[in-house]
């Protein structure tokens, strides 16, 4: 099982779209790893990036409900809401640090694996922007200097 990156430097480098059509291996590889890894740490996890594991690649998956893990691959936010909200965050990257970061309420996400886009809202939609900002080389510390 990999361990969870914590240098801010390589954490601060934006990912590799993934390419092509299908996806196969290497792809295939990390998205089992992101899975392996929420359901191992099911109580202390809600979402993590490929990055977070030492993978390169654009791909990230968060527990959309309790028993159902969603994998983003290449995920975009199209739009959001107007309204923020701003809250207290954790990050798996970043032991024992809390920090307050605003977020959208709400945001519509297209990825390369998914069919359609998808609206998600509330704390859902928060996870959903920290695992793409971890996608982009921004952690909580960078949207906790923005306040």
């Amino acid at each position: 099982m990999r361990k969870v990156v914590t240098d801010l430097t390589a954490l601060s480098k934006p990912t590799e779209m993934v390419k092509g059509t299908h996806l196969s291996h290497p792809y295939l590889k990390v998205i089992n790893d992101i899975r392996m890894y929420l359901m191992r740490h099911q109580k202390t996890a809600v979402g993590i990036s490929a990055n977070q594991l030492g993978f390169t690649y654009a791909i990230a998956g968060f527990w959309e409900t309790q028993t159902k893990i969603t994998i983003m691959v290449n995920p975009k936010i199209i739009t959001q809401t107007d309204e923020t909200s701003t809250s207290k965050e954790m990050c798996l990257s970043l032991p024992n640090e809390e920090m307050e970061v605003a977020r959208y309420n709400e945001v519509l996400v297209d990825c390369k694996n998914w069919k359609e886009a998808r609206t998600f809202r509330g704390f859902t939609s928060k996870v959903v922007q920290h695992e793409i900002d971890h996608l982009q080389g921004i952690t909580i510390k960078d949207r906790h200097n923005e306040l």
